[in-house]
């Protein structure tokens, strides 16, 4: 039994979070020496389950992680190619200013789609351990949403496609004064 816990991908999941499995299973562990026979079968099952929804859980955050450093990468390529249409855009004798911002208007756009894309699929995978957090019981130590203070009420999850939102805005303006 905790063979797994040592040797396993769960290795990386919040010491506290192991703990708390293990202490479960182990109250699993000890229906066997009840003369009961068939909590055995049963005990057995809530161990599988257990270790399963643990796997499910670690790999969903492995995700929220991968679909994060996506959205950093984003970000940055976006703020790279607005650093240097900027300093196009700031230059002497530009023919192509109206060229260049339809251009950061289509990138705002796709930006602004890419962003609230994985703003869903954040959420999706959030929800989905909430579920497996309640499942298993230990809802109260893992850190899933803010309960208390302006952070309930303020989410991050806008901050990503409000800014490509307002650049979008930003760059129908500057279009629309061309014209």
């Amino acid at each position: 039994f905790n063979h797994f816990y040592l040797n396993s991908p769960l290795s990386g999941l919040p010491f506290v979070l192991k703990v708390l499995c293990r202490l479960k299973l182990k109250l699993c562990e000890n229906y066997f020496g009840v003369e009961m026979l068939h909590k055995e079968k049963d005990c057995l099952q809530d161990e599988n389950k257990a270790k399963i929804l643990l796997t499910i859980f670690e790999q969903n955050w492995l995700h929220v992680r991968h679909i994060e450093n996506e959205r950093i990468l984003c970000l940055n390529a976006y703020v790279a190619i607005l650093a240097a249409s900027i300093h196009i855009l700031t230059g002497k004798n530009v023919n192509y200013r109206i060229l260049i911002i339809i251009l950061l208007l289509i990138f705002s756009l796709i930006n602004l789609v890419l962003a609230l894309k994985m703003e869903a699929v954040i959420e999706d995978y959030v929800n989905k351990n909430k579920k497996i957090a309640e499942n298993l019981g230990i809802q109260e130590f893992v850190g899933l949403r803010v309960k208390s203070g302006i952070w309930k009420f303020i989410r991050l999850k806008y901050l990503f496609p409000s800014f490509y939102g307002v650049m979008l805005i930003i760059f129908t303006y500057f279009l629309a004064e061309k014209f």
